[in-house]
């Protein structure tokens, strides 16, 4: 394939540098972390490169990093001083045990969380801004995680790390690339530097750093085998496939892609969603990512609109099914014949709400719903949608079920229908007074509520009562509201 490369190899395969063994002991991860670290959550650091140059970004300048954000506090409705009086350590490992959740209210309000500009704690080395940009990975949020990076500029090892991750699983690996090669020093990881050198053609310098690595031990027997692969995957033609490391990273993951052996994504932490969502994958792969992403409201109901809309189902099957079921409410609501769009909404959601995907459903369609008058069990469907997009009509039809007119009225600020159900009643009791503000440490008490709001068979009703109220308390009304209603719909009270 590439004679050069196989002369490079071949002169460096037999040479080990004095004092250094041959080849390095196989090891899960190197004697360096590999990049994608900030993936699975084990997130190692390391100091800041000697001399190394800064990378050309829109930083903060005197600032403290920990700071950076894309929302401005107020326009985000949280106080500035949000994490000033919290303890740094304290924040950092709530953030990481924070749970994900099913319900739009609570996605939505982490989100601003984790993206709002404001005053961190005293503690000052990017820590608390790290811990967030994790926090979105683990969402699968890579375009807003790299977005803040960007806004604060990759040019420490841990921020770049993260950064180059998002890179790979974006298809924007060339920039990255671009970067680490002006400045070095920002991952001293001969992986990385091999992958960048062939991506710019640079193949016999790729080789050789290959050998290099290995021959000082930081370059593993199996992460050899799959760098050797991908600079010339035709010297091994014929030759079984390689066994997928138990810890599959961004980089190993686009080597495996490189060399004709891709790897489900399915099985993967949600960011590599985002790499089946590009144009070279198949309509059915992109479906599936694009549904994982839109669970954790990750991705945007306009995209996954746009790719259900894409093409015509050909097939049968649950995913064809939600396909063709969103198709036919789309066409119904372009022509607004309310008949036509009752019956094929109500199809549209019994699909969707089977997939857990009723809240994505709300964001692409419940806006279009507004213009329409709707009757029956048309109107309730329209009606849900409406709430679990965070949108709470003036006045609801006659005839509502006795939980969507619960949800309805607390979404909205109306006074709660009396129901007789203990806990119903206890839910809209919790909206009744105003709530005592609190002092300080809002950002410490809205994680705390979102730390409750564990759905499913772990949900504990009153923790959850508890954390609405905390919510109040931390000035956030309207999203307790949205979230209590989204437990509603969701049927997360009980009876």
């Amino acid at each position: 394939m590439r004679s050069s490369v196989r002369i490079a190899v071949a002169l460096c395969a037999g040479l080990a540098l004095p004092g250094q063994p041959a080849a390095a002991q196989d090891r899960a991860g190197g004697s360096l972390p590999w990049l994608s670290d900030s993936l699975s959550g084990s997130t190692p650091g390391l100091p800041p490169p000697a001399g190394a140059a800064q990378v050309e970004t829109g930083t903060l300048g005197q600032l403290d990093r920990d700071a950076t954000g894309l929302i401005p506090a107020r326009a985000a409705g949280l106080p500035p001083d949000l994490w000033k009086t919290s303890d740094s350590d304290r924040v950092i490992a709530m953030l990481d045990r924070l749970p994900p959740s099913p319900y739009p209210g609570a996605q939505a309000l982490v989100q601003r969380l984790l993206l709002t500009e404001a005053e961190p704690p005293a503690r000052m080395d990017d820590a608390l801004l790290t811990a967030r940009i994790d926090a979105l990975l683990r969402r699968g949020a890579i375009d807003r995680a790299q977005a803040l990076i960007e806004r604060a500029g990759p040019d420490t090892p841990d921020l770049f790390r993260r950064w180059f991750d998002i890179s790979l699983l974006s298809d924007s690996e060339d920039r990255a690339c671009q970067a680490l090669e002006a400045n070095p020093g920002l991952t001293p990881n001969p992986i990385t530097r091999v992958f960048c050198l062939a991506r710019e053609g640079r193949w016999t310098t790729a080789a050789l750093t290959l050998e290099s690595g290995r021959g000082l031990g930081d370059v593993s027997e199996s992460e050899y085998a799959l760098l050797a692969r991908f600079l010339d995957p035709d010297l091994y033609e014929g030759e079984p496939p390689l066994t997928p490391p138990r810890q599959v990273t961004p980089l190993a993951f686009r080597m495996f892609e490189a060399i004709g052996e891709p790897l489900p994504t399915r099985d993967l932490p949600l960011a590599f969603a985002w790499s089946d969502l590009r144009f070279v994958s198949g309509w059915k792969a992109q479906l599936e990512a694009a549904e994982r992403l839109a669970r954790a409201g990750s991705v945007s109901g306009n995209r996954l609109l746009g790719l259900y809309t894409e093409r015509k189902a050909t097939v049968s099957g649950a995913i064809w099914d939600r396909v063709r079921a969103v198709q036919a409410l789309d066409l119904a609501l372009n022509t607004g014949d309310p008949s036509a769009v009752s019956a094929a909404l109500i199809d549209a959601r019994s699909a969707m709400g089977m997939a857990g995907l009723e809240p994505a459903l709300a964001e692409m369609m419940a806006h279009r719903l507004t213009r329409l008058s709707l009757r029956g069990p048309g109107a309730e469907a329209a009606l849900r949608l409406q709430l679990f997009a965070g949108q709470a009509p003036a006045a609801i039809h006659d005839g509502a079920g006795s939980d969507l007119q619960l949800a309805w009225a607390i979404a909205g600020g109306h006074e709660s229908p009396a129901t007789g159900d203990s806990r119903a009643d206890r839910l809209a009791a919790a909206f009744a007074d105003d709530p005592v503000p609190l002092a300080d440490g809002t950002g410490e008490a809205i994680l705390s509520a979102l730390t409750l709001l564990v759905p499913g068979a772990e949900a504990d009703f009153e923790d959850h009562v508890h954390a609405l109220e905390l919510l109040r308390a931390a000035g956030q009304d309207q999203a307790a509201r949205r979230i209590a209603a989204d437990m509603i719909l969701a049927g997360g009270i009980g009876r």
